[in-house]
């Protein structure tokens, strides 16, 4: 029997402005494991936020996290499911620290992605909240659900006070929002000789994005678990709808990306998916015969 492995993209992709999984798609997800297939997260959300949210709601054969910085899949014990670690990268400490003091003097928020633990300011999260509603144009209650989220977030641990972390935390990945883009840009000749900058929002002063080590993203993760479980790029099909999907796309054997995806990485793909709301991802599955 020939065994496919679907990695799905979390946000814009198994989600949409709705932040519900539609019930297409999680019969979909959950139909093509009854087939034989394996199904995994390939998100840039931390572990411990994909573990505490969409893990509970559906069976994942593993994750792909931190923007390929961590990896995992989850195996059957006698005492039931247990996730095993099976690749985990970090930013080096002298740059870690020197990031950490560029934007400590130029007012950049900021999270530290880590295994364990998202470490953030709490007021972070008024500027986040500010991006998504820009992003995606929310609604009132769109908006509420999201301002439930991050409280949740807080509420389960899995934010963690930034005055709690230090440098021996090791830390794959970092998020920033800034309403002063042009003195942050004044990093960006440092900052791009390290990382890829993957950017949610640029309007006006506000900017706000992620950092994912150049030698390290989506595409390092998802080899790691081909490997673990002997299988080759062939059999992988990527579903992804933004730039920090752009590596994964063009690793694996088959690639489906939103169609409201930027040009270069519709250009990348084998086929696009509809809205995440309206079940797009359950058929693009239909369509290949997944």
């Amino acid at each position: 029997m020939h065994i496919y492995n679907l990695f799905l993209d979390l946000d814009g992709t198994l989600l949409g402005r709705s932040r519900v999984l539609h019930p297409e798609t999680k019969a979909a997800l959950e139909d093509t494991r009854q087939k034989g297939n394996r199904i995994f997260l390939c998100s840039g959300r931390s572990p411990v936020y994909l573990r505490e949210g969409i893990c509970r709601e559906l069976e994942f054969d593993g994750i792909v996290a931190s923007a390929g910085g961590y990896a995992s899949v989850f195996e059957s014990t006698p005492d039931g499911r247990r996730e095993k670690c099976i690749f985990k990268n970090s930013i080096e400490k002298p740059l870690l620290l020197r990031i950490l003091a560029d934007f400590e003097r130029l007012g950049v928020r900021y999270e530290f992605e880590s295994a364990d633990g998202i470490y953030a300011a709490p007021e972070t999260d008024a500027f986040f909240l500010q991006m998504i509603c820009e992003t995606y144009g929310l609604n009132e209650e769109q908006k509420k659900t999201q301002e439930k989220e991050f409280k949740k977030a807080w509420d389960k641990g899995i934010n963690l006070d930034i005055k709690n972390w230090n440098p021996d935390i090791p830390v794959p990945k970092i998020v920033f929002v800034t309403d002063r883009r042009e003195e942050f840009e004044t990093l960006l000749p440092s900052l791009e000789e390290d990382f890829n900058l993957n950017y949610f929002l640029q309007a006006g002063n506000l900017t706000a994005g992620e950092l994912i080590l150049k030698d390290c993203t989506k595409k390092t993760g998802i080899a790691k678990i081909l490997e673990y479980y002997g299988a080759v790029p062939a059999d992988a099909v990527g579903f992804g709808d933004s730039m920090n999907d752009l590596e994964m796309i063009g690793s694996v054997g088959t690639g489906v990306v939103s169609k409201f995806a930027p040009p270069l990485l519709l250009a990348a793909a084998d086929l696009t998916f509809e809205d995440p709301d309206e079940g797009g991802i359950a058929k693009a599955m239909k369509k290949l015969g997944l």
